[in-house]
């Protein structure tokens, strides 16, 4: 019954990093997965980032019949613009330190949420 339950523990822990939560994406972003896609998120500055929408495999980004919206520490939504190969976030706010941001995505007729929370404090 141990065995059982370490293996089961090991395929799930194999399987949640086989989804890119342990390495930067292929642009050096983050990477979530809110449905049958990959988000990566970049941080540019303290106020601009950018949004890949990436397959399964983590390539070929989207951004015809797709969208982006974001909540920056539950603030209301706000619209990324789209250009060749991702979309372009800004904020007033500044990102740093602890942060939730909030990805409302569309990759074609797919739709997700994709939550990237850091936790470090910036001094």
């Amino acid at each position: 019954m141990k065995l059982m339950i370490v293996l089961a523990t090991l395929f799930m822990t194999v399987h949640l990093f086989a989804h890119g939560g342990n390495k930067p994406g292929p642009h050096g972003g983050k990477i979530k997965m809110p449905g049958m896609f990959h988000t990566e998120l970049l941080i540019k500055n303290h106020h601009i980032f950018r949004v890949y929408l990436l397959d399964m495999k983590f390539e070929n980004p989207v951004i015809e019949k797709s969208k982006v919206q974001y909540s920056f520490n539950g603030s209301d939504k706000v619209i990324c613009e789209p250009t060749k190969s991702y979309f372009l976030c800004e904020t007033k706010r500044v990102i740093k330190g602890h942060y939730t941001l909030k990805l409302f995505v569309k990759r074609n007729k797919m739709k997700g949420v994709a939550t990237y929370k850091n936790k470090k404090m910036n001094h």
